[in-house]
């Protein structure tokens, strides 16, 4: 078995026909590879490492491993990417078996790209929002103390933490509300609740306190549960009154977005 080398031609080696009779050829310096919308070409099974391949159209990959970084369309998509099976950089990216990211990141567009795919991931996001008091029918004159909320998103699960505070109650028609959450409820229910792990300020001694949220709301009504003279505990929505100047909620919703 002989190797054929090619060096740095001084010539373009386009619109030639290079024949090789031998199985291994040693190719240096730079070459492109044009055969228009074709893939370049194909690394069979058994391949040993490519390194630094950039893929203007296809990169096929049947069977060995791909290391080093692969470029497609000048962009650097995987430093190191192990391949067990097929790999078909064109629009998508298939790996047969595991793929290992060793800069430990996946990214999603900040706007996202809704999938009806049922078993596609289509967002991550991490971010913060203002929780506040407000009524079912109307709010007016609330001052808050303390506002801090965040949320992770994956895909349509939405986890949002809160701890709100109140330094005037103000007048609230109707049911007492959770506002402010960062995505709208999904139209399907049901939605989502929380837990309201701690409470301070209630002038109703309740037993537990939680949070229901409506469809295609960003607002949550917020439950209580307290036992009646000689009977159950019993639930109802909290209003006004059983609220103070300086209640204070501290808790999570986990609730479905529209996408």
């Amino acid at each position: 078995m002989s190797t054929v080398a090619v060096t740095n031609p001084t010539s373009a080696l386009s619109g030639k026909t290079l024949v090789v009779a031998e199985n291994d050829q040693l190719i240096t310096g730079l070459q492109t590879f044009n055969r228009g919308v074709q893939p370049p070409f194909a690394v069979a099974a058994g391949a040993a490492a490519v390194p630094n391949l950039n893929a203007g159209n296809n990169l096929p990959i049947y069977g060995g491993t791909l290391t080093g970084g692969i470029t497609v369309q000048g962009s650097v998509i995987a430093a190191d990417l192990s391949v067990q099976n097929n790999v078909d950089v064109n629009n998508d990216l298939y790996v047969g078996v595991t793929l290992h990211l060793q800069g430990g990141k996946v990214q999603f567009p900040g706007t996202q790209v809704p999938s009806s795919d049922v078993n596609t991931l289509d967002d991550y996001e991490e971010g913060v929002w203002t929780p506040a008091f407000v009524g079912s029918v109307s709010n007016s004159g609330q001052v808050h103390s303390r506002q801090w909320g965040n949320y992770i998103k994956i895909g349509q699960q939405v986890t949002a933490w809160f701890d709100v505070q109140l330094s005037t109650l103000g007048t609230i028609n109707g049911s007492m509300m959770l506002g402010g959450l960062p995505f709208p409820a999904n139209s399907a229910g049901p939605v989502g609740s929380g837990v309201i792990a701690y409470w301070t300020g209630m002038t109703t001694p309740f037993l537990s306190m939680h949070v229901l949220v409506g469809q295609n709301l960003t607002i949550g009504t917020i439950f209580a549960a307290y036992s009646a003279s000689g009977g159950a505990a019993n639930t109802t929505q909290t209003s006004q009154g059983d609220y103070s100047n300086n209640t204070n909620l501290i808790g999570h919703v986990i609730y479905r977005a529209q996408s």
